[in-house]
């Protein structure tokens, strides 16, 4: 017996992994791990909000020293896969200083580069000077029968999970896009402005 204990903690040093932390409470980005029939999607929180997370992974983040996440398992309720599944959500996380790392970019340049975006559009809702936005309407003429799962997931995200079903949604690049590629599956009956 105690042989076997030594060769488990030996194994267990051997695959530790180093999680980084924001702020030494909370993860740096959303994310979701999969081990078998087990999905878990991970997303950060606010200080405050807690370890909203079911049994299995409640006791990994705690041992993390995670203070502010909610975590949901999707799939298998299997605890074993749940917490591998946990496991490899967090593998995956990495935090702005491994990411300039790999680029071989300063800290401060990628997170200039997010959080450039996100001021002409709060400045322009500040401002009230929001635009009237054009519009299409869409409908579902074709089939998704026997087409690949990225022409269905397209029909999906633009609403039209039904045939001759219609939408009005908002006349833009990406909406556009998504039109196009399944054109032979959709028809745009009217632009409005």
């Amino acid at each position: 017996m105690p042989e076997a204990i030594r060769k488990a903690t030996e194994q267990a040093k051997r695959q530790m992994i180093r999680v980084p932390l924001r702020e030494g409470r909370t993860l740096h980005h959303d994310m979701e791990g999969r081990h078998g029939a087990g999905k878990v999607v991970m997303r950060t929180a606010p200080t405050g909000t807690g370890i909203i997370a079911g049994g299995p992974m409640r006791a990994v983040f705690e041992m993390l020293g995670i203070q502010d996440v909610v975590a949901k398992s999707i799939g298998s309720q299997n605890p074993y896969n749940m917490i591998r599944a946990t496991i490899d959500g967090l593998q995956k996380e990495a935090s702005p200083r491994l990411v300039a790392q790999r680029r071989g970019k300063k800290v401060a340049d990628i997170l200039k580069r997010d959080e450039a975006p996100a001021a002409p559009v709060e400045a322009a809702e500040a401002s009230g000077a929001r635009e009237m936005a054009k519009t299409i309407v869409v409908k579902h003429i074709g089939s998704p029968i026997r087409r690949p799962a990225k022409q269905r997931q397209t029909l999906i995200g633009l609403g039209l999970n039904k045939m001759h079903k219609t939408r009005e949604l908002e006349d833009t690049p990406a909406i556009r896009g998504m039109v196009n590629k399944i054109s032979h599956m959709v028809e745009i009956i009217e632009e409005r402005d």
